[in-house]
Formats: C-alpha cells, structure tokens, sequence
C-alpha cells in the first residue's frame, strides 16, 4: 500500500473538524470511491449521522499490539490518539485499497454474471406467478359474480393483493378495475 505524508490536523479536541473539508464534505459520509483520499486520517468512530457507530471486538497478536502502542504513544501522528484510532485509519484504507484490487478480477466478473442471472431467473418466476395468479383470480373472481358471492371476490381480491406485494418490483395492479372488467364481461356473453 502507498506510504501517506504525516499530515497535522488543527487542534480540535474531538477531531471530528480535521476530516470535513472547506465545503462542509465529510468523506466518511459516503461510499463513492471518488471522494477517498489516500493522504486523509479516517479516525472517526461514527459518521454526522450515526451516533452510535458498531463495536468490532478483535484480539491481535501481542508484537502487532505493540508496535500498535509505540506508534501511538510517539504522538508523531497526531490523528492517532489512540489505537482504535490507528486500527479504523487502517481498516479504512485496507478496505479501499482491495476494493480496487478485486473490482476488475474474474471472481467479481463471475459474481456479478451470477446475480444477473439470479434476477434473471427471479423476473421468470414472477412471469410464471403473474401469469397463474391472473388466471387463478379471473376465475375466481368470475365464479363470484356468477353465483353472487362478495365474499369470494373479496378473499380473492386479498389473496392477489398479498400474492402481488411479494413479488419483486411489487407490480401495481388495481384488482378492483379487473374486477369491473371482469363483470362486464360476464354480461356480455
């Protein structure tokens, strides 16, 4: 990984300043990879809006966790006032620097051909399941008008509403239009 010039930020008791820049942009507000600077100490335990942040618990082995506390107690990087300040700096760059590793390798290739073909596949099922569920409630919904029972073009119409919400892209249909269309078809033949 490339080496970082030591960088002083001003004196701010929580150095929370010493990341946002003259525009008010806080890089640890977003994931786009443009705004990643290589020279920036990403020290921060949460962003403006995430007060609470996650807690990672990790052991390391004792020569790492020295050499952690000597570059620390050096004060030759001010950003580093503890540790955990050390390890999320560390954390955040590792990330973005393998993120750039792996985007253009075969395995990302291979992972986003397969979660192409899993919507494929999911946009078929729901094909299939549209195509069932709308003959399934014309049918349905047809014999309730016939016989006039309101009860079964109710459920019918629950059924297809409940049937709709958990297919992916939730299509909109108005069941109730169909219903309509559905009884004037009855008087027409």
């Amino acid at each position: 990984m490339p080496e970082r010039p030591l960088k002083p930020v001003p004196d701010d008791p929580d150095a929370t300043q010493a990341f946002i820049d003259e525009n008010g942009f806080d890089p640890w507000e977003t994931t786009d990879p443009r705004q990643y600077d290589r020279d920036r100490y990403y020290t921060r335990s949460t962003t403006k809006g995430d007060h609470d942040g996650s807690t990672v618990r990790m052991n390391f082995p004792k020569h790492v966790v020295t050499q952690m506390q000597v570059i620390v107690q050096s004060r030759r990087i001010p950003q580093y006032r503890t540790q955990e300040d050390l390890i999320r700096d560390s954390v955040y760059h590792n990330l973005y620097y393998r993120n750039q590793v792996l985007k253009d390798t075969a395995l990302d290739k291979m992972l986003t051909l397969e979660m192409m073909r899993c919507q494929l596949e999911q946009l078929r099922m729901d094909a299939r399941l549209m195509a069932d569920l709308n003959r399934d409630f014309k049918r349905t919904v047809k014999e309730g008008l016939k016989n006039d029972n309101g009860f079964m073009v109710e459920s019918a119409i629950q059924i297809a509403s409940e049937a709709l919400g958990r297919m992916a892209g939730k299509p909109k249909v108005d069941l109730r239009k169909l219903v309509e269309k559905y009884r004037a078809e009855l008087y027409d033949e």
